[in-house]
């Protein structure tokens, strides 16, 4: 969803930046790019850790939910152009689609209504729903059940190294989608793309008649 379908990673980086301020913590660029793609446990449970904070991880999980909601409800949440396009695209010739997210159940359903995502969407996982985040395969193997499809049939789209990791591990054919200043190592995916455009949604096809 985050880095995919919707544009939300810099404002999440700027509730990170007020909320690391807030509690005094010095996490650095390379730390942040690390924390793309991840569940929150296993993100609060290194922060927690590394600055020594005793803060219960449930509360610490809870603030950082908290400054994200806040934040998404004062903005216009942005689509990547093309994306509704692909999405049709890909209804149309009766491929099934799902949504994996390490992101919580209250923030997924607030970025899809606001959006208007929803109503494609009849397929969804979080990463409150399975035991091991992103870079494991567990959300995606998770998804693939939830669609009654085998690993092989599936192709993921990921914005992150850690997700990109993750469907390789569970054994799907992965695109990714390179954001401008992400700074994630893509190269492993199967193909590397920088927006939704004709030419790439193209390519995309081109990948799926391939696996099929």
């Amino acid at each position: 969803m985050d880095g995919t379908l919707v544009d939300t990673e810099p404002i999440y980086h700027k509730t990170n930046s007020e909320l690391y301020k807030y509690l005094c913590l010095n996490i650095n660029q390379t730390e942040n790019e690390s924390f793309v793609g991840i569940d929150s446990k296993k993100k609060w449970s290194y922060i927690k850790e590394k600055g020594k904070l005793s803060h219960p991880l449930k509360d610490l999980i809870a603030l950082s939910k908290k400054y994200k909601i806040a934040a998404l409800g004062k903005t216009r949440i942005p689509v990547f152009k093309g994306i509704t396009t692909l999405i049709e695209e890909l209804i149309n010739r009766e491929i099934k689609i799902a949504l994996a997210s390490s992101s919580n159940w209250e923030i997924i359903n607030l970025n899809l209504k606001s959006t208007g995502l929803d109503k494609y969407f009849k397929y969804k996982v979080s990463g409150e729903d399975i035991k091991n985040g992103k870079p494991a395969p567990d959300i995606f193997l998770a998804t693939a059940n939830l669609i009654s499809c085998q690993a092989n049939e599936c192709m993921v789209i990921e914005d992150s190294k850690n997700g990109v990791l993750g469907a390789l591990a569970a054994g799907m054919a992965c695109i990714a989608h390179n954001v401008v200043n992400s700074n994630q190592d893509l190269d492993m995916a199967h193909l590397v793309i920088d927006s939704y455009s004709p030419v790439n949604r193209k390519k995309i096809f081109s990948l799926i008649d391939k696996s099929i």
